[in-house]
């Protein structure tokens, strides 16, 4: 037995080098430890190594984790591929979407424009529609009870839906349903977007905001309330004092912003809404 090898016997002898039996186990093992050893070159696969055998097992990585080198693509069962939407957004009855190349469309009630096709008002469409002069570009995308904005990758941010009170901005006609995006003036720079009912805030790279439409409650955060007719800013309008935002989001009446601090800043009705 002193060759280890797991024969024994009076007379056994080798003239040829023999695993050692209490090693092999080891030696299987210590496969694991070599670089790529279960690498199978699929990006969307887990590999692993079983630390008693050495053998590799493959299973599906988790679905949505980006794939190494694949720009914008993700794993989905197993295989990388380009996600159909990167953003979505939702109001009332109808939904949009931006797929990966900046496309915007959207499906659902077109009540008041809201899909912005330019598309025949009062009828649903139960298929997504592309959204005129979105074939490709937005970079943000919000949407809340009859409208909906997107921000261009040119900084522009442009709206379509209800303007019940102003909230697609520009010089669209108050309480006029707008079937096709218009620009929202005043608003330029920008890099995401948020909606609340009827008004809207946008930001830019380096942390401006911008709000418009209606403000009865101070929702625009310019300082000052509108609490008689016109009660709405049609252009945007700069909320002073806010810099640093990287975030916003906005309710009914009233509106916060995050700041690469951490910090929350909040402004419009309160009734405990504000966290003041």
């Amino acid at each position: 037995g002193e060759l280890g090898s797991g024969v024994a016997g009076p007379g056994v002898q080798s003239t040829k080098p023999l695993l050692v039996a209490a090693s092999a186990a080891q030696v299987k093992g210590a496969l694991c430890a070599l670089p790529g050893h279960c690498d199978d070159g699929d990006e969307c696969s887990e590999d692993a190594c079983n630390p008693s055998t050495g053998t590799c097992s493959h299973l599906p990585a988790k679905d949505g984790l980006p794939c190494a080198g694949s720009s914008g693509k993700v794993c989905a069962a197993g295989q990388c591929k380009t996600p159909f939407a990167a953003d979505v957004a939702v109001g009332w009855g109808f939904s949009c979407l931006r797929r990966p190349n900046g496309a915007v469309l959207c499906a659902g009630s077109n009540s008041a424009g809201q899909i912005g096709g330019d598309l025949t008002q009062y009828k649903n469409y139960n298929t997504f529609q592309p959204v005129s002069g979105f074939a490709s570009g937005a970079v943000a995308l919000a949407a809340n009870d009859s409208q909906a904005c997107a921000v261009r990758n040119d900084g522009k941010v442009l709206c379509w839906g209800s303007n019940q009170s102003g909230a697609l901005g520009g010089a669209v006609p108050i309480g006029s349903a707008q079937l096709k995006p218009v620009e929202v003036a005043g608003a330029s720079g920008k890099v995401g977007v948020t909606m609340g009912v009827d008004h809207a805030c946008a930001w830019s790279a380096a942390g401006a905001v911008h709000c418009w439409g209606r403000n009865d409650m101070g929702q625009l955060g310019s300082g000052q309330a509108q609490t008689t007719e016109p009660s709405y800013q049609a252009n945007a309008v700069a909320v002073p004092g806010l810099t640093g935002v990287t975030g916003m989001a906005a309710g009914e009446t009233h509106t916060c912003a995050r700041t690469a601090s951490n910090a929350l800043w909040c402004w419009g009705m309160d009734n405990g809404l504000l966290g003041l």
